[in-house]
This record gives C-alpha cells, sequence and structure tokens, in this order.
C-alpha cells in the first residue's frame, strides 16, 4: 500500500506541476541544449520539449534528483507530440525524475550505455521516477556495437541497472517490438539480500516476429544461475500483451517475490515462465486465444521452475501449449534441486482457482513433467491443486502426469475442490461438470461460474485501456463504500447490494463482489446479489475496486431461520375402506420455510394409522383424526379421515344360470362356467347372496 500511495503522488505531483507551473518551467526546442538544463535542475522544475521530430544523436544523464513532493519533469509538449528519430539513450542515475510524453520511433540505441554490451534507449539507476506515457517503437540494434562472439549486440528498450533502481513506475508505455534482437524492459539485480520492487503497470506490449534465440522477451527480472537468490519483488499489473511473439518467454522471471497480477494476454506465443527461484505469483491474469488459423498463436501459458510459486485465479480460453507434452500450466522437469541449477526442481507449487476454458484439444489444464529429457528427470513434488474449473470439449486428459506415476503413488499432488467435466487424467478424480456462463466482459466472451470466486476479480483489457493515449484525464479511485456493515437475509431470500465509487467523478466505476463462505451466502460476482444458501454467518462480502483491488469494503451477511406459520392440506376430508391406502399431502407456508419437516399422528389407530411419510391406512368402520404438525414450531393442521365399507347395488342386464362352484355349466366339462363368474364373466370378482337359504331372483 505505500507503494500505491507514492505512485498516486507522483501522479498529482505530475498534473499539479503541469496546471499550476513549478519552481522553474521552460521550453526549450534544442535537443543540444538539454544536457546542460538537465544539470542545473532542481526539485520542482519542469522542462518541457517542443512538439516536433527530432533526428539528433544525443545521450542525456539526468543525474540531479528531485523529491516526492516536488520531482524534476521532462516532457514533451503533448503526447506523443516530441518523436525522437535518431540515436539515443537517456540514462537516469537521480531520484523523483518523471520523463513523460515522448515517441521513440525507430530510433538505434546510442554506443554509449552503462552496460556497453547492453545498449539501452532508456536506462534507471536511480529510484522513485516515473516512466509515463512514452512510445517505444521499433528500437534498432547498434551495429558497431558488438559482443563477445563479434555480432551486433542485442538492444534493451529500457533497463533497470541492479538495487539503485528501486521504486521506479513504468505507465500508461507502449513497448512495439521490430524485427530486431531486444528485450521491452529488463532488470538486473546483483545481490541476494536487497529487492528492487519496481512496477510496470497500464502498459501496452506488441511484437509479431518469431525469433529462435532467447534474449527476446517482453519483460525479464533477474538472471539464472546466481550464487546468491536475488530478491525481486517487483510488480507487473493490468498491461496488455497483444501478439507477442519474441520468444518462448513473454515474461521471464529469473528472481524471486516478483507478482505478475491483472494483465491480459492475447494471441501471445510464449508464456510466463517462473523461470528461477522461489515465491513469484502470477494471478488474476487472463490467458486469451481468439485467433485458430496460425500454428505460432498460443493464447499465453504459464511454466514453472523453482519453489513455492502461486499460481491463482487466472482464466485461460483455448489456449495451445507449445509442447507436445505441455498444457496451460506446465510443472516442467528439473535437472538439480539447488536454487542456482539451469532448472531447478518444481517444488510447493500452489494452482488454485484458476478457470481452463477448452484448453486445445491435444493439450492438458495441467501438465506434470513438461519437457522432460535425459537430463531433466526431477518431478514436481509437493503440488496443490484447489479449487480449479476446468471445462473441455475433447477427451484428453485434463491433468496429465506425462507417464511418471511416481507423482501419484508418492503422494506428490494433492487435489480439492476441483471441477473437471470430462477426463480428469486421474482415477481417483470424479468428473464434475463446472457450469461455467458465458458472459461479455469489455467486448471477450468469457467463460466463469456465475457465483464463485473463481478467475480473475478484474476485467480482461483492451488496447484503448492501455498505452501513451489511454485515460488522458485519469481520475483514480480513492475508496469504494458498501452502505451498511451487517445485513440478515431469510433463509431463501436474495438481497441486492450495491455499492459506490469514491470520488463518484472516478475514471474506472466497476467493482466485484466475492463471498467468504458461498455454502452461507452466495453472491453474484457481478451485480452484487446475495443469495441466502443455509442458515449461518457471520459471511463476509467483499466488493474490489475494478481499478485496484486493494481498494474494498467489507459487510458481514447473516442468514437467519423462515418459521412455518401455516399447513394446508389438499384435501380436509377424505372417506377410504379398510385396508384401502392413501398418501397425504401437505403445502407449506411460506415456501422458503428453513425446516419444512413435518410429523404425522392420528387420533385413534384402531381406525386409521399413518405413517412418517404421511400413509395413511384405513383398519376399521368408524371416523378418526389425522393431524399433521411442524417439526419446530406449535403450527398443524387436522383432516378427517371416515373409514366405511359401502355395498352397492348392481343391476343386472344379463340372463344368469344359477349355479355352485361344485356344479358345471351343461356341456362344459371343464368347470370354467363356475358360480364366480356366472354373473359378470369376471373371475376376480365376487357376488354373494344375503340370508339363508341363498338365492338370486332374476
Amino acid at each position: 500500500m505505500i507503494i500505491l500511495k507514492r505512485i498516486n503522488f507522483l501522479y498529482i505531483i505530475f498534473f499539479v506541476n503541469c496546471l499550476f507551473a513549478s519552481l522553474t518551467a521552460q521550453t526549450i526546442d534544442n535537443i543540444n541544449q538539454l544536457q546542460t538544463i538537465m544539470n542545473s535542475a532542481t526539485a520542482g522544475d519542469v522542462i518541457t520539449i517542443k512538439d516536433g521530430v527530432y533526428d539528433d544523436s544525443f545521450f542525456l544523464t539526468i543525474s540531479k534528483s528531485g523529491t516526492l513532493g516536488n520531482p524534476i519533469t521532462l516532457k514533451s509538449e503533448s503526447i506523443g507530440g516530441v518523436i525522437f528519430t535518431g540515436t539515443m539513450g537517456i540514462n537516469i542515475t537521480g531520484n523523483y525524475v518523471v520523463l513523460s510524453g515522448f515517441t521513440l520511433k525507430g530510433t538505434t540505441v546510442h554506443q554509449i550505455s552503462p552496460i556497453s554490451s547492453e545498449p539501452t534507449a532508456i536506462t534507471l539507476t536511480g529510484s522513485n521516477n516515473l516512466i509515463e506515457r512514452i512510445e517505444f517503437r521499433e528500437i534498432k540494434q547498434n551495429t558497431s556495437i558488438k559482443n563477445s562472439k563479434g555480432i551486433t549486440a542485442p538492444c534493451r528498450y529500457l533497463m533497470f541497472i541492479n538495487q539503485k533502481a528501486k521504486n521506479n513506475t513504468i505507465s500508461r508505455c507502449a513497448f512495439i517490438k521490430g524485427t530486431e534482437h531486444s528485450i521491452m524492459i529488463i532488470g538486473y539485480i546483483n545481490n541476494g539480500i536487497d529487492s528492487t520492487e519496481n512496477i510496470i503497470e497500464n502498459s501496452y506490449f506488441k511484437g509479431t516476429t518469431r525469433h529462435s534465440e532467447n534474449g527476446n522477451s517482453a519483460i525479464r527480472f533477474g538472471s539464472g544461475k546466481r550464487d546468491y537468490e536475488p530478491q525481486g519483488k517487483n510488480i507487473v499489473r493490468y498491461n496488455l500483451f497483444e501478439e507477442y511473439h519474441g520468444e518462448e518467454e513473454t515474461i521471464s522471471l529469473k528472481s524471486s517475490g516478483n507478482t505478475v497480477q491483472h494483465n491480459t494476454f492475447l494471441n501471445c506465443y510464449g508464456q510466463i515462465n517462473a523461470r528461477h527461484y522461489h515465491d513469484n505469483k502470477i494471478i488474476h491474469n487472463y490467458f486469451i486465444k481468439t485467433i485458430t488459423n496460425s500454428n505460432i498463436l498460443n493464447g499465453g501459458t504459464v511454466g514453472v521452475w523453482g519453489e513455492n510459486h502461486s499460481i491463482s485465479n487466472n482464466y485461460f480460453h483455448e489456449v495451445k501449449s507449445r509442447d507436445y507434452d505441455g498444457g496451460s500450466i506446465e510443472l516442467i522437469a528439473g535437472i538439480s534441486d539447488a536454487f542456482n541449477s539451469i532448472h531447478e526442481q518444481v517444488k510447493g507449487t500452489e494452482i488454485k482457482s484458476n478457470i481452463f476454458y477448452n484448453p486445445n484439444s491435444n493439450d492438458a489444464a495441467i501438465a506434470f513433467n513438461a519437457r522432460s529429457a535425459s537430463d531433466r528427470k526431477l518431478i514436481p513434488i509437493d503440488t496443490k491443486i484447489i479449487d480449479n474449473y476446468i471445462y473441455s470439449t475433447s477427451n484428453v486428459k485434463m491433468i496429465d502426469y506425462n507417464g511418471f506415476s511416481t507423482i501419484k503413488s508418492n503422494n506428490e499432488v494433492t487435489y480439492s475442490g476441483n471441477k473437471i467435466n470430462k477426463n480428469t487424467g486421474d482415477s481417483d478424480l470424479t468428473a464434475e461438470d463446472p457450469k461455467l456462463v458465458s458472459y461479455i466482459i469489455n467486448g471477450y466472451t468469457i467463460y466463469k461460474p456465475s457465483d464463485q470466486n473463481i478467475g480473475p476479480s478484474s476485467r480482461p483489457l483492451r488496447a484503448s485501456e492501455v498505452g501513451p493515449n489511454s485515460a488522458i484525464n485519469i481520475v483514480a479511485v480513492t475508496n469504494i463504500d458498501i452502505p451498511y456493515d451487517n445485513y440478515s437475509i431469510p433463509f431463501g431470500d436474495k438481497l441486492s447490494l450495491s455499492a459506490a465509487i469514491i470520488p463518484t467523478t472516478a475514471s474506472n466505476q466497476a467493482f466485484n463482489w466475492h463471498s467468504s463462505d458461498p455454502t452461507i451466502a452466495k453472491v453474484n460476482f457481478y451485480t452484487g446479489e446475495v443469495t441466502a444458501i443455509k442458515v449461518g454467518g457471520p459471511v463476509t462480502v467483499t466488493v474490489n475496486s475494478e481499478y485496484d483491488s486493494n481498494i474494498n469494503d467489507s459487510c458481514t451477511i447473516n442468514v437467519t431461520k423462515v418459521e412455518v406459520t401455516g399447513i394446508a392440506a389438499s384435501s380436509n376430508s377424505i372417506t377410504l375402506q379398510p385396508k384401502d391406502t392413501q398418501r397425504l399431502t401437505v403445502a407449506i407456508t411460506p415456501s422458503t420455510a428453513t425446516d419444512k419437516s413435518v410429523t404425522w399422528s392420528s387420533s385413534n389407530s384402531n381406525i386409521v394409522t399413518v405413517n412418517s411419510n404421511g400413509l395413511i391406512t384405513g383398519v376399521n368402520i368408524g371416523t378418526a383424526t389425522i393431524r399433521v404438525t411442524s417439526s419446530k414450531v406449535n403450527i398443524f393442521n387436522d383432516i378427517t379421515v371416515n373409514v366405511t365399507n359401502s355395498l352397492e347395488n348392481v343391476a343386472l342386464n344379463k340372463t344368469v344360470l344359477s349355479v355352485s362352484d361344485e356344479q358345471n355349466t351343461p356341456g362344459d366339462p371343464t368347470k370354467t362356467n363356475l358360480g364366480p363368474d356366472c354373473i359378470d364373466g369376471d373371475t376376480t370378482t365376487r357376488w354373494a347372496a344375503e340370508n339363508f337359504p341363498q338365492h338370486i331372483i332374476i
């Protein structure tokens, strides 16, 4: 939260300086003057470069520092109005510097660079700086700079250098990759003690050229095979990666403690890879594949090496793995259990509350021991797979051990609460339909359960919502408020909760709802409608701002009993004969009563009996009362039962030959025309004549 407040304050200071002027404000149109001006800049100064195309070759070092309340600002006259096309580089070694609004279009990285083998357009070695609304478009390698192999060194668009570059924010920028060998954003970390804690947010990444070699990621934090464990704690949030095909890793996490959250990966080739080290979080992201006519478009997946990573509340939509033995999430085979191994064994991964909608027809949702090889045989251990919803139209195994049965036999994986509609891949897991419902969310068709806290808490992003020209006059959300702290709902009822975004002029008014116990009170993710499932509580219902899920409010819900007020029978008077049976039915008022159970009793069981299900049986002629009573309250209804033995008079309209059972009908030696059927030809009926001697007059 401290970091978030700092960033918001930097935004406020930037806009205040623009609106009300600063300690020193000046506008220039000569790039050659820029270094001299920046050398004398002080806290609160705003230097504006007039709009235009500048093809100058320059390298600018900004060594002066502003303060939290008064940063030094270097900006374009209008967003995108200053276009640099020459050979250039900027190195910010100072603190509290704002760089805003420029376009770097086809520029070549300058040969002067803090790391000579990795020439970079903008380098940060200072802290608490803000780089915003800058477009990096098709930055070019400098052919005069060679690497150790004698070939042109790859270029970098933006670089954080070690722990000195700390608490910086890259916001609403665009990174458009060309055909060059390059990484968009790279952060180096030179020890295992201090973290860098930089933030990349609300930015746009695109790169349609597919490179066969490594070193073409969009973002990389840290590097592998170190004798120490680099602490990153960087945050990548609310960015859109669209058709980024640079290499197999779109985001490469080669340090510990990083968080990748609320991003959208649209038709991307590579994956987020927890490549080295520990405790990275990949949460609340969308991985969406909408293009079906290309073999290289995978939609984005997640790969794991290392320990104690959390992969939760992500959404995978028809994504395709790049590997024959892969899946939407791949727990990759390891070489060694040492943290500095090139392929560390996977340990302690938690995969929780993700949605997998229709993975590619050849792929699993979760694949163990993917990319196994002769030197990679260490299986993932201590994996927890909890509350994931998986829907597939194919019959491919949705959880695939890839032939490594010891993962299961050694109890290296535990399952709880998962719903998989078809082939689970594990004989101990029962298939269960997750009942996903389609929603149109920000123009995307997304499949989610209607009332569970499964999947991302934010919406997928569109290009218009990120990058330099998005939300020019953005008004940040500062708070969200539910009117009351406590609510009571009768069992079976519904309640529509409401919330208010503060301020009312905030640019993003969207929010979503979550229940701490949907078995008692479930809440619709989008509408806030609460349904009382069973008596209990308190249940905490939380509303999160979509702008920032750390901005939230909550209330408690208690589901109360609904008592029975009436019992109505289908009939209050019934007639039956001895040995006859009939089931009685009743209607409980109200229909939402918590406990509808009833008990049955007879006033005279010698006349009529009744069992616990309301089945009555006539015993002897007479009248008795059947009482049905609520099990919980003194509410009852009485039903009168008359047991009779009625005789019916039947008019005969045929000639009857009266014979006894011992007599034969003349000409009938088989005795088929016996007394019982001599009247109506039905042997199932019996006729009797009263008094003696018995006779019937026809």
